[in-house]
């Protein structure tokens, strides 16, 4: 990412002297001036957003992504809010999103969203989301429903600017009638006003911040400044004086940054560690800067959204002091003033004015103060310890003469009450009113007389650091141990967990561990192994100063961290033990002529954070700790990604690496891995961010995933394709032999039905019925004797005709059971009726088979007037049902009922469906299958 370097000097107009803030432009600035933004917004160590009126831009340091609500409303951001798991984005229009896997999720509730612009998002500690607007008041979501506070239910107004959630999980608003405080309990709907509102004017309340850790509130106003609430206390206090109005407030190492609506001096700060405000001054590549927004993260970076410079940032946790004094030695700060040593004397910063002598000629190696005595000793090369007040006026000379073993002192500390010095001649031991009580040399058991260092631990152990012989330990008895005997200690710090550090000269640091010790050296990464100095800051991490800058070393995990880079430093100059860290104001650091300002981030985060954006293999989603399985065709693995490390994004590094491909870590900086055509098979794909070239503490992201072979290629497909092979040559063969065997019956059952249909009828019964009845008809009806002799004629025909055929059209098959029922009712008379009820005869039948049917239903049932046989014939469907009424004969003919086994199994080889017998006492009906007639 291509960074310019912007130097923006902050100007404290009632500061103790001139500090500069190292400012960096990024890259993303360009993009920004043509989107107009208005808003920023970090979460602990996660992505930065910024807010435009063209979208929602994601920033990781380097690469900025834009996301867009895809309703068509508003595309301007106006609040924020993550609740751990997702970020709210509340907009102008009253929309209500949520970013989920980096898209934008419209947040559904049944009551829908309000329609004016969203100024504020909470969540209580009963999980009740809350939601501040302009114009609708204020909104509470809980147990799914959407309830309304306005000017109905108490409010005096409602434009609400913006809402906090406190400790305690109560909502406080900003208003137009100052501030009032929320609660929604048991449906019930409660405003108050704050107690401490009293020691307040009453007034417009513009922003709200909350410091969780310290448990403050910061209310801003519209034209009283800035005034603070500790919930401790129930104090309220005005910090920060003004007749603008405050638009937004962060909290930036020890104190508060605030943004006002003023034209040249926007920004406010307010340090509450010296109860001092200051005003900032902005000076840059354009002045004045046209301020949009300003956001303090929990890294301690100040981000600073402008009209006219895009977005700039600075690692807030440094700024550099200029001074008029070269080759400082030693420093020391008391009651706001800084006291620095070097080789020409010891000087003062007071009240922002010039360094300062307040002891001339003096080589100044350490400084100490008497807190108790409010006395500031200065240890000189040659001339002793000189006692003074904090104006400069000598109390005291401690020297050889009063006592000391020797006038050259390195360093003084104090334990148990009494003050230690160590000299060129061993150490001593004072009495608080400079009283020398007793020496320790190497005659009394010290390995050396050169002792550089002294440390004090919390166990009151007094640790020495020699020139050459390692460390000695002298307990609260004043037993002396020694425990390295070969190095040159340099200094000594002690973490949270009680364990001891000490630098060396140019062997990296140790610590001390039970009867070992721990060495931490480049490979364990540290920058650097000439160390000028460690210390502690208050989290109880370990502080190495260095050339390049400073490393921060959690002894807990053991992850180093370099800083430092990003602060405008190219080289830092420095002699041993450069510092001074009283763990309550900000550490001093001398580099040149400058001291340089460490304020440890408010939430600290030692190690870069990966964040996943995109990993996919094809157009598969892979998910994390489930178990993936995708397709062949799914083979092309990508993943994109980005380490947050905005303290200095260019040290970001990325190491990974694909289980089954590769053997060892492959190292890149790019935020983009593509795998292509992955073979199938189970694969775990690691990959570590750190801000490191150690990776030690990195940030680590796994997933596994397995790409299935093609079906076609597994041994269970070949061989399942090899029985179907073998099944299906078997069947065929099996299938043709069954064939023609079916054919062979079906003929010889055809065969057999034309056979039994012809006997049936050119039986001697038949015919001689139908001449009886033909002689009958000549008789007494000779007119249709002819028209009897033609429909006989008609049905030998037909007989003949379809006899051969496998199937005819049902309208022939009813043409032939007309001839017959022509017959039998000339026969028989109205004791026989056949009932036909056809529409659709577009049908295929086997030939004869109502003849069949209908002979069937004569042959074995009587017939009368009184009782008629009633033979019905309709078509339902696909089907042909063929009934008659039961009437059973007192005398049966034999049956041998080839003529409906014959029927059945032909209507089961030709449509493969069997006919269906029903038969109960009062009726006989048979359902044949028909076939459709395609032609």
């Amino acid at each position: 990412m291509k960074i310019i370097i912007l130097f923006l000097c902050f100007i404290f107009a009632s500061d103790l002297y001139s500090q500069n803030y190292h400012f960096n432009q990024h890259e993303v600035s360009t993009d920004l001036l043509r989107m107009n933004p208005s808003s920023i917004f970090r979460y602990k160590n996660e992505l930065l957003f910024i807010g435009t009126k063209e979208g929602l831009i994601a920033f990781d340091g380097k690469k900025h992504d834009v996301m867009l609500r895809e309703d068509g409303g508003n595309q301007e951001p106006s609040s924020y809010f993550h609740d751990g798991e997702y970020l709210w984005i509340g907009y102008s229009d009253g929309g209500i999103f949520r970013l989920v896997d980096f898209k934008l999720k419209p947040w559904e509730i049944v009551e829908g969203w309000p329609k004016s612009k969203i100024t504020g998002i909470g969540k209580d500690n009963i999980g009740q989301m809350w939601f501040s607007t302009y114009g609708e008041g204020l909104y509470v979501f809980a147990k799914e429903v959407l309830y309304n506070f306005n000017t109905d239910d108490g409010l005096e107004g409602n434009d609400i600017y913006n809402l906090v959630v406190d400790n305690a999980g109560k909502i406080f608003a900003g208003t137009d009638h100052g501030l009032i405080v929320c609660r929604f309990e048991n449906e019930k709907k409660i405003i108050e006003k704050p107690t401490f509102l009293s020691a307040m004017p009453n007034e417009i309340i513009t922003s709200l911040h909350l410091d969780q850790l310290d448990n403050k509130l910061y209310i801003g106003t519209f034209e009283n400044g800035l005034w603070m609430y500790d919930f401790e206390t129930k104090k309220v206090l005005q910090i920060l004086k003004t007749n603008n109005q405050i638009k937004k407030i962060g909290i930036a190492g020890f104190g508060i940054l605030a943004l006002a609506d003023h034209k040249n001096n926007p920004l406010m700060y307010y340090d509450y560690l010296n109860y001092k405000s200051k005003t900032f001054h902005p000076k840059g590549t354009e002045s004045p800067l046209s301020i949009l927004d300003i956001l303090c993260d929990a890294e301690g970076n100040i981000w600073i959204l402008c009209n006219n410079n895009g977005l700039i940032s600075s690692p807030g946790i440094f700024s550099v002091r200029e001074t008029n004094i070269i080759n400082i030695q030693a420093l020391l700060e008391v009651d706001g003033n800084v006291y620095i040593g070097n080789d020409e004397g010891l000087f003062c910063n007071h009240q922002g004015a010039d360094a300062l002598p307040i002891l001339k000629k003096e080589n100044i190696l350490s400084l100490y103060y008497h807190k108790s005595k409010n006395e500031i000793w200065a240890g000189t090369f040659g001339d002793g310890i000189k006692i003074i007040d904090q104006k400069g006026k000598l109390i005291k000379a401690l020297n050889e003469k009063t006592g000391l073993s020797n006038n050259n002192v390195f360093c003084i500390t104090q334990r148990e009450g009494f003050i230690w010095v160590s000299t060129l001649a061993g150490l001593n031991k004072l009495s608080p009113d400079g009283t020398v009580l007793k020496q320790l040399n190497k005659k009394s058991g010290l390995p050396t007389d050169y002792n550089y260092t002294l440390f004090t631990d919390k166990s009151n152990n007094l640790w020495v650091g020699t020139d050459g012989k390692g460390i000695t330990v002298i307990d609260k008895n004043d037993r002396i141990k020694q425990i390295t005997n070969d190095q040159t200690i340099i200094s000594f710090a002690e973490d949270k967990n009680g364990n001891i550090w000490f630098s060396t000269l140019n062997n990296g640091l140790g610590k001390i561990e039970k009867d070992s010790i721990r060495w931490f050296g480049l490979s364990e990464g540290l920058t650097e192994l000439h160390i000028s100095g460690i210390t502690s800051d208050k989290t109880g991490n370990i502080i190495s100063f260095h050339h390049t800058g400073l490393d921060i070393i959690d002894p807990d995990t053991h992850t180093i961290i370099c800083i430092g880079n990003n602060a405008g430093i190219r080289k830092w100059e420095q002699n041993n033990n450069p510092f001074f860290n009283d763990y309550i104001h900000p550490i001093l650091i001398s580099e040149g002529s400058s001291i340089i300002t460490y304020q440890p981030a408010h939430q600290p985060f030692l190690k870069a954070h990966l964040i996943i954006k995109a990993i996919v293999a094809g157009k598969t989603n892979l998910i994390p700790h489930t178990n993936n399985i995708i397709s062949h065709q799914d083979n092309d693995f990508l993943i994109e990604y980005a380490g947050i490390w905005f303290s200095d994004p260019d040290v970001v590094h990325y190491r990974y690496k694909m289980a089954g491909i590769d053997n060892e870590w492959r190292y890149t900086k790019d935020q983009k891995l593509i795998y292509p055509n992955l073979a199938p098979g189970t694969y775990i794909f690691t990959i570590e961010c750190a801000a490191n070239k150690t990776f030690s503490g990195a940030d680590t992201f796994e997933i596994k995933f397995r790409i299935k072979p093609a079906f076609w290629k597994t041994w269970w497909f070949l061989m399942i394709l090899g029985i179907i092979f073998i099944s299906i040559v078997y069947v065929w063969n099996e299938s043709r032999n069954k064939r023609r065997k079916q054919l062979e019956e079906i003929k010889m059952d055809q065969v057999r039905s034309q056979l039994e249909t012809l006997k049936s009828q050119i039986n001697p019964h038949f015919l001689f019925n139908s001449f009886n009845t033909l002689v009958s008809i000549i008789e007494s009806k000779p007119d249709q004797a002819v028209t009897f002799v033609e429909k006989l004629s008609d049905f030998y025909r037909n007989m003949l005709q379809f006899r051969d055929k496998d199937l005819i059209p049902l309208n022939d098959e009813l043409e032939i059971n007309q001839n017959y029922s022509f017959l039998l009712d000339q026969r028989f008379g109205n004791t026989v009726q056949i009932r036909t009820n056809i529409v659709n005869n577009d049908w295929l039948i086997i030939p004869l088979t109502l003849q069949i049917l209908t002979e069937n239903a004569v042959k074995h049932n009587a017939a009368s007037k009184v009782h008629p046989l009633i033979i019905s014939i309709t078509c339902e469907n696909d089907t042909l049902k063929v009934s008659n009424n039961i009437q059973t004969r007192r005398t049966t003919e034999k049956s041998t009922h080839f003529g409906l086994q014959s029927l059945a199994k032909r209507y089961l080889n030709i449509t493969g469906k069997e006919i269906i017998v029903l038969v109960t006492q009062q009726q006989f009906c048979i359902t044949i299958p028909l076939i459709k007639n395609k032609s």
